[in-house]
């Protein structure tokens, strides 16, 4: 829900191929949006997919937790769990949350224009 400009603010990785990668999802996200629900539905589910194939650094404290015999769930778990849920809600949301981010954009516009002048 970034301006396309915005988004590569956003990004932490030390890794440009990650960063590129993550922007061209982004892209196709954004362009999905623009379609209709059904579609943007169907790039999510692909996220999702996607997340199949990554693999992950075993230096976060998850993983340090879990290999010190304390049960947690892994970070693969962890993210796809997020991201499920991130694909459920968004999929039948993302007009209304469009809309919302859009407002609150403007709102902040108009209040920075406000101190401005």
């Amino acid at each position: 829900m970034l301006l396309q400009d915005q988004a590569a603010g956003v990004i932490m990785t030390n890794s440009p191929s990650i960063e590129r990668e993550i922007l061209s999802c982004a892209e196709s996200l954004r362009c999905a949006t623009q379609k209709n629900d059904d579609l943007l539905k169907q790039e999510l589910h692909k996220f999702f997919a996607e997340l199949e194939t990554k693999r992950f650094s075993a230096a976060s404290t998850d993983k340090r937790l879990i290999d010190a015999g304390k049960a947690t769930n892994s970070d693969r778990e962890v993210v796809q769990q997020i991201m499920q849920e991130f694909t459920d809600f968004l999929g039948g949301h993302w007009s209304a949350e469009a809309a919302k981010q859009q407002q609150q954009a403007n709102r902040l516009g108009a209040a920075m224009l406000k101190v401005a002048t």
